[in-house]
């Protein structure tokens, strides 16, 4: 599943999300790598949205700004927003 997330709003969260089990479901959670931030996203694996990034865009607006998200956009590739952009 790793290897479709190509777009740059992964650069904003750690590049290895943690899988958990809640209320029985396998998901993956997405921690914001925003300082002092502790944000976490989740995707539960058995639905038909398991890869939508609304929610992680738009937590990402609120915390890092809608101009740092648009800079990572106009980035050449998800590594280049991270090291560019995100300083990872």
């Amino acid at each position: 599943m790793k290897k479709g997330w190509h777009t740059s709003i992964y650069a904003f969260y750690r590049p290895d999300p943690k899988i958990e089990y809640q209320s029985g479901q396998k998901c993956h959670v997405f921690q914001c790598t925003g300082k002092g931030c502790t944000q976490r996203i989740v995707w539960y694996l058995d639905t038909k949205d398991v890869q939508s990034t609304g929610n992680m865009q738009k937590h990402v607006k609120k915390c890092w700004g809608e101009e740092v998200l648009k800079a990572a956009d106009e980035a050449a590739n998800l590594q280049q927003a991270r090291k560019k952009v995100v300083g990872g």
